[in-house]
């Protein structure tokens, strides 16, 4: 949602009066990432895997659900906005040409918000060999393969430098840091450590609430309005350790099911919009500028509800046409 938030105030339009969310786009995504991650990693640590959370059947059940999660859908959208572009009304769309396609299906470039695609695919490949380390490791020491973690995040900036990527670039090395902190929270999990100290609730939700709170502020305008200091809209874009750590804290207090957060993020209405997510993520850019280029002149309050209502009926149909489909397809292929 922040990505879509983002993307509205880049056309004048702000949900709430008065705070733009320009900028909360990336923000958004790396929370993505870093709960991809902990679900992702905690899938290879599930016990259901007797022991043997790398073998053949796992590996290739992971590999597929991940394709046919991805796949299909994006395909079909690189079309979607190929023949917008084709018919003449590539502003109203991600630009894209037929020579692009090629380097979009090989994960080698990302226009506009699909930027996030290739990094995150890449994350997949090389989620397994990440997990096999921190395995081996933790035969050692039960917190060896905690502290291998900790060691990648704390040189990751040494080893990807941030200054050497493009504002957009596709390469999974430069979030390292985002990915990592869901894989520890992952593994942190996966060691049994729960905390069970007296006003544990209470602390889960300083700690959620505080972390929520330090993320807003990092918001542009958020902090323009605070501080009273003029910052770009990418200007927090390259912290990926502050958005690591503080989404990572904000997953943790959720973890705890008697905390305000996880009572929060447990309401259907927010379980619904997770399943349709992805083709929101995808679809939102053009029903964004279709419909600000039709409707432009209607009062601000009423284009919002429409582009709102508009997206997430085209999403859901997406979901339900192409997402959940494949969703099965990937299910019934593990049952045989």
């Amino acid at each position: 949602m922040l990505v879509f938030l983002s993307h509205l105030a880049q056309q004048g339009l702000h949900v709430i009066p008065g705070i733009s969310f320009q900028g909360a786009g990336k923000p958004g995504v790396y929370l993505f990432f870093v709960l991809s991650a902990l679900l992702l990693t905690s899938y290879f640590l599930n016990d259901r895997h007797n022991g043997n959370p790398l073998g053949w059947k796992t590996l290739s059940t992971y590999f597929t659900r991940r394709f046919l999660r991805i796949y299909p859908l994006y395909c079909c959208c690189l079309g979607f906005y190929l023949a917008i572009n084709l018919a003449g009304y590539g502003h109203l769309t991600i630009p894209m040409t037929p020579d692009e396609i090629l380097g979009h299906l090989l994960l080698k470039q990302g226009n506009e918000v699909l930027w996030s695609i290739p990094p995150e695919f890449k994350f997949y490949i090389a989620l397994p060999l990440v997990v096999f380390s921190w395995q081996i490791l933790r035969v050692l020491h039960e917190w060896a393969g905690l502290l291998m973690l900790v060691v990648l995040f704390a040189i990751s900036p040494l080893l990807w430098p941030a200054d050497t990527f493009g504002p957009n670039s596709v390469a999974t090395t430069r979030y390292s840091q985002v990915f990592l902190a869901g894989v520890f929270l992952a593994c942190l999990f996966g060691s049994q450590y729960r905390p069970t100290f007296r006003n544990w609730t209470l602390v889960a939700n300083l700690i959620g609430l505080t972390a929520l709170l330090a993320i807003f502020i990092s918001f542009p305008q958020v902090w323009n309005l605070i501080t009273g200091r003029e910052v770009s809209t990418g200007h927090f874009h390259r912290e990926y350790w502050f958005y690591a750590i503080a989404w990572g804290l904000v997953l943790l207090a959720n973890s705890h099911r008697s905390s305000l957060l996880h009572r929060v993020f447990a309401l259907p209405a927010l379980g619904i919009l997770g399943k349709i997510s992805f083709s929101v993520y995808l679809l939102h850019t053009t029903v964004i500028r279709t419909l600000d280029a039709m409707l432009g002149d209607l009062p601000a309050p009423l284009l919002i509800v429409l582009i709102i209502t508009a997206t997430f009926i085209l999403s859901y149909l997406s979901y339900r046409l192409i997402e959940r489909p494949m969703y099965h397809l990937a299910h019934q292929g593990n049952a045989k």
